[in-house]
């Protein structure tokens, strides 16, 4: 008998460690807030379990649009945009909404299916005021985009002051990528007087707030003694950063520097890992600093087949010392491509066209 009333209080206690008490759990408290009757409580929970119970969660995203909660139309417009079978047209109807309520996110992706001609008719104009109103909504990346599209003169004319200006507004609102490319636009002139100590100011900002390549530019200006006090161990420092934040072009300016020894002993073995990783992560430069030390045998086995693709791919980028490479090698018949003056001739030409000091002789 004790056996089984031992037996009866180990179930009781299993079960009661399964099922969790209504408010308990990861969600519990905004589902009892919700259920108190809070409209951001329910949001937020349906926003929480969207991926678990997703008919529900657009139930009460509709509810609450329906109750003119802005965000609520938006986000169940961002989930009828990315079904499966996509429906934009309902999609648009609920952007248009939330932009009319005043969300910044809804009237920037509204502008994209304006732009896409996703549910409605293209229709530039009508994208540029969208995105206009989601910057003046405070929507950062809508201020960031039409920074660029002035810049490019794509949908409108260029302009570089107002592409500053909008560029600006994006950095107010905290996003890094806009201070970043806001730092370019004061360490070329673009728009503003240049002011190499603000870049490095925003560069410092954008790093600060996680942007890997924000890094990688501060990085440059250490390392040239731009707007900064030239030093190579701080260059070292923000670009192993930048690197570790998976920066190709960042792990590539580390490899040269850790090449040529700036800022420490010359290392060419770690210099290739370096261009290696910058390779993987799609960075020309890297392949083609790569696929030289291949070709040298520098810091890794001499390895002319491996280094012909790496230096292919750094002279289609208009990197000169690959198309120089490529020259010597067609001069010599190395990597298995073909002896041939013709092909040293082309890839020297290409070589001084993109800056290469040379002689094609």
């Amino acid at each position: 008998m004790i056996r089984v009333l031992w037996l009866v209080t180990v179930a009781l206690a299993l079960a009661a460690c399964a099922s969790p008490r209504v408010g308990t759990g990861p969600y519990g408290e905004l589902k009892q807030k919700c259920d108190a009757g809070s409209d951001a409580a329910c949001h937020d929970y349906a926003f929480s379990t969207y991926d678990s119970n997703p008919q529900e969660a657009e139930l009460t995203y509709q509810r609450l649009c329906d109750k003119q909660l802005a965000r609520a139309c938006s986000n169940l417009a961002h989930r009828l945009a990315e079904r499966t079978v996509p429906d934009f047209e309902q999609a648009r109807v609920l952007y248009d909404r939330g932009c009319e309520l005043g969300d910044g996110v809804a009237c920037h992706h509204l502008a994209n299916l304006y732009i896409l001609a996703q549910g409605v008719e293209k229709d530039d104009q009508r994208a540029l005021s969208l995105l206009r109103k989601s910057c003046d909504l405070r929507y950062a990346q809508a201020c960031f985009r039409m920074s660029v599209i002035i810049q490019r003169g794509k949908l409108t004319a260029a302009d570089a002051s107002k592409a500053f200006e909008y560029m600006e507004h994006g950095c107010a609102l905290n996003d890094s990528i806009s201070c970043h490319d806001l730092g370019y636009m004061y360490l070329d002139g673009r728009g503003v007087t240049k002011a190499a100590e603000s870049a490095a100011d925003l560069f410092r900002s954008s790093c600060d707030g996680g942007l890997a390549r924000g890094c990688g530019s501060l990085a440059y200006l250490y390392q040239t003694g731009t707007g900064v006090a030239q030093n190579y161990g701080e260059a070292r420092r923000l670009n192993t950063k930048a690197c570790q934040g998976d920066d190709g072009p960042s792990c590539a300016n580390l490899g040269f520097m850790v090449q040529t020894g700036l800022g420490g002993s010359p290392d060419p073995k770690w210099a290739a890992q370096l261009y290696s990783r910058s390779c993987q992560l799609k960075d020309a430069l890297g392949c083609s600093n790569l696929g030289v030390l291949m070709a040298d045998g520098l810091g890794v086995d001499r390895d002319d087949d491996a280094a012909v693709p790496l230096l292919h791919m750094g002279c289609a980028d208009k990197i000169g010392e690959a198309c120089r490479y490529l020259a010597a090698f067609h001069a010599a018949g190395r990597g298995k491509l073909p002896k041939s003056n013709e092909m040293r001739d082309f890839f020297c030409q290409k070589a001084l066209e993109y800056g290469e000091q040379v002689s094609c002789k």
